[in-house]
């Protein structure tokens, strides 16, 4: 959407995308990032898109927690978020992403802890079309999973 003149342009804005977690929770096991089942959007190449990832999970009876980080197989010339997540139990964090392919600071760190996550924000896309993912890891020992439910929407903006 683009303000001309003080009237909003809504053309420039293409209708949203949207993906989930569907049929089954997806579970992550590994000490390393893994591509979450069903959380991947086609992005077009030249373009500027806004983005909102969220996800709810749990981890189990450890407390390594869960590092997350988006992932785009094209070319990006600029991305900018904004992490919001359960810590702990008892409290949240906000973290800025400013980079693809960077682990965020573990999140979900008490326990056999339950939570939700939200990320939201902007990424510009360069010569080459490619796909927006998001990815977890369960830093050491143990499980990370992400409930059905849990989604991943884009907009075009120009």
């Amino acid at each position: 959407m683009r303000q001309i003149n003080g009237v909003m342009d809504y053309e420039k804005c293409d209708i949203a995308d949207m993906a989930a977690v569907r049929t089954a929770d997806f579970t992550n096991a590994t000490a390393g990032m893994v591509a979450i089942t069903g959380l991947t959007i086609p992005l077009r190449e030249m373009s500027t898109y806004e983005f909102e990832i969220m996800l709810t999970g749990t981890v189990t009876a450890d407390a390594n927690g869960a590092t997350f980080e988006i992932n785009y197989s094209g070319i990006t010339t600029a991305l900018e978020a904004i992490l919001i997540g359960a810590l702990t139990n008892a409290a949240c964090i906000a973290e800025r992403i400013a980079a693809v392919a960077t682990p965020t600071t573990a999140i979900l760190t008490t326990a056999s802890q339950s939570g939700g996550v939200l990320i939201k924000g902007i990424i510009q896309t360069g010569a080459t079309a490619g796909n927006l993912t998001v990815a977890c890891n369960h830093p050491a020992a143990g499980t990370t999973t992400i409930r059905i439910g849990s989604s991943i929407k884009t907009r075009k903006l120009e």
